[in-house]
């Protein structure tokens, strides 16, 4: 897989399962007779036919956008692909809607940078809690950016290296473990899902601020309170976990079913939910 492709897979699969993904590349592998659009070819599909295949209207914009410039010769696959990893990141996630995460998966799929370290990984951050025998789940900025800084690392007592660990708790999909859907996904606080109404058609922090840059939408499970997701300029849905301690928001995209808890780490879907919600 090429580095457009596999942007093109990392950016269909935000925050979807990897099922899902593959599911909604296939409607659009069969609107044009079996193979995934070029840039150019991406560009002369209606969005219409995009949405209906099952891309949220953000996803859209940001593919459309990255067509664009492959297109037009504003980046030029070989010359990214032999960027350092810095630099390559940094034109990547000036397109809206690519973060670190994205260009880090494409990283490995594409570039087989292997040395490429997700550091904000679930199954990342459980491996180095057990080999290093933590009393608590270390946080992004505790876990290493890249092999090299594990190598570093002192050898757990226990001489099971990370990353033997870390491929366990990847299982074999290759994706990160929070990634992937469960029922009820562990999560502990499924008291404080509320059948609420979302507070906005957008996200209301951006609206009072007179923007509308948002990537994705998410709704509070405890207040209804619309923010907008992590990729966004503006993170206001974590900000409004951070000043509330409301714990679980669902998904405000049309299309999508699932619910992540901020205390537990956990994306999930919800047997016998309502209807999820979605913005216009």
């Amino acid at each position: 897989m090429d580095l457009y492709g596999a942007l093109l897979f990392q950016v269909t699969g935000q925050q979807l399962s990897v099922p899902a993904t593959r599911r909604t590349l296939a409607r659009i592998e069969a609107l044009l007779g079996g193979h995934l659009p070029s840039p150019t070819e991406l560009l002369g599909i209606d969005p219409g036919k995009l949405r209906e295949a099952g891309l949220s209207w953000r996803k859209i914009s940001t593919l459309r956008d990255l067509a664009g410039r492959l297109s037009d010769g504003r980046l030029e696959p070989d010359m990214l692909s032999d960027l350092p990893d810095d630099e390559l990141m940094a034109e990547l996630t000036a397109i809206p809607g690519i973060g670190p995460w994205t260009v880090q998966g494409a990283l490995i799929i594409a570039l087989r940078r292997e040395d490429v370290v997700l550091p904000g990984d679930l199954a990342l951050r459980n491996a180095v809690q057990a080999a290093y025998q933590l009393d608590h789940l270390p946080i992004q900025q505790e876990c290493p950016r890249h092999r090299r800084e594990m190598a570093a690392l002192p050898q757990p007592s226990d001489q099971l290296p990370v990353l033997g660990r870390l491929r366990a708790g990847r299982g074999t999909t290759g994706r990160p473990a929070q990634e992937r859907l469960n029922m009820n996904g562990g999560c502990t606080h499924l008291d404080r899902i509320h059948d609420v109404t979302p507070s906005s058609w957008g996200c209301e922090d951006c609206l009072a601020e007179g923007r509308e840059d948002w990537v994705h939408l998410r709704v509070c499970q405890e207040c209804g309170h619309v923010g907008c997701c992590d990729n966004s300029p503006g993170r206001h849905a974590t900000a409004h976990f951070r000043l509330t301690g409301h714990p679980v928001i669902r998904s405000y995209e049309p299309g999508e079913d699932w619910y992540w808890c901020y205390l537990d780490q956990v994306l999930f879907e919800l047997e016998g939910a309502p209807p999820a919600p979605s913005h216009p």
